[in-house]
């Protein structure tokens, strides 16, 4: 498979398997910050699940959606992530791939893949939070139970693209090891952008 896709950009159609739940009186803390409800004062619950029916169709509409919205990126994009979704719906293996939906009170705000590139190698992929959840680290979760996978799996190395404008997603790469391996100018989605490859090392010493 090819490592030249979104990490921000898979799966059977199973159900159960993985889950968290953080439960919380005032709402959910993760990463430091309190996530609430709307209403400000129930009790709010954020789980990482394992992706079910529908899911893998929602990780591709709400890439297409909000990466039209915040960077104009066109219908290229879209059908990337949609091939990416097929490629691993076709020859996705649960012991080695993963794909996580994250839930608030039964909603789902984000979700992200550990997708096999090579034998020892795993790729980072669909990685995105909704607007409204981000910044209460969601995504950090979603992204340490990727690389926990990938640990107890027995992968070398993750790897995963993203763009420059994305900074916010290459901070998180750069907190969890991450180091920035190649960049590129990039436009067949749109607006020009910097195409950014990165590698995390899962054998390197602490």
């Amino acid at each position: 498979r090819s490592s030249a896709a979104m990490a921000t950009t898979g799966g059977s159609t199973r159900t159960g398997g993985f889950q968290t739940t953080v439960p919380s009186t005032t709402g959910i803390a993760i990463g430091g910050r309190p996530l609430t409800t709307h209403a400000g004062h129930q009790a709010s619950t954020v789980t990482l699940r394992t992706h079910g029916p529908g899911d893998l169709d929602w990780i591709v509409r709400r890439h297409a959606v909000l990466y039209a919205e915040s960077h104009a990126w066109n219908e290229t994009f879209a059908q990337m992530v949609r091939e990416i979704v097929d490629d691993l719906e076709a020859t996705f293996d649960p012991e080695r791939e993963h794909v996580w939906i994250a839930e608030l009170d039964g909603r789902r705000i984000g979700a992200i893949a550990l997708v096999e590139d090579a034998p020892e190698v795993a790729l980072l992929r669909l990685f995105f939070v909704e607007p409204d959840a981000r910044g209460q680290g969601v995504g950090r979760r979603l992204v340490e139970a990727c690389l926990s996978r990938a640990r107890t799996v027995g992968y070398s190395a993750v790897s995963l693209d993203t763009v420059r404008s994305l900074e916010a997603a290459g901070h998180l790469y750069r907190q969890h090891g991450f180091t920035l391996v190649h960049e590129e100018p990039i436009d067949i989605w749109g607006p020009p952008d910097i195409l950014e490859s990165w590698r995390l090392d899962l054998l390197a010493k602490a």
